[in-house]
């Protein structure tokens, strides 16, 4: 199944670019990206998800695709970003996969 575009809106006002699959499921294989990255939908990741009976979910990280940037930001800063998209997309639990760059 295709993922689609969602754009999440921050507290501070900037825009995390969000691909993820449709579904009924409130649990989702999460995707963060390696730097630089953007965040386009990876179809092994997004079928293997679907597989298990998941939603696939990928995000651009900031100042990348069509994520606002995020000056002087530290790699944990990611962590509110990603419970934002969560509560976004309705999803109560996440399997996690990440690579670097």
């Amino acid at each position: 199944m295709p993922a689609t575009r969602t754009d999440v809106l921050t507290l501070d006002g900037r825009t995390i670019e969000v691909w993820a699959t449709p579904g009924p499921s409130s649990r989702a294989l999460l995707q963060i990206p390696g730097t630089p990255s953007g965040g386009l939908p990876w179809e092994v990741e997004a079928s293997a998800a679907a597989a298990a009976g998941v939603r696939y979910v990928i995000f651009s990280r900031p100042g990348y695709g069509g994520s606002t940037r995020l000056p002087g930001r530290s790699v944990a800063a990611i962590a509110p970003d990603v419970r934002l998209i969560a509560d976004a997309l309705g999803l109560e639990r996440l399997h996690v996969v990440g690579h670097s760059g």
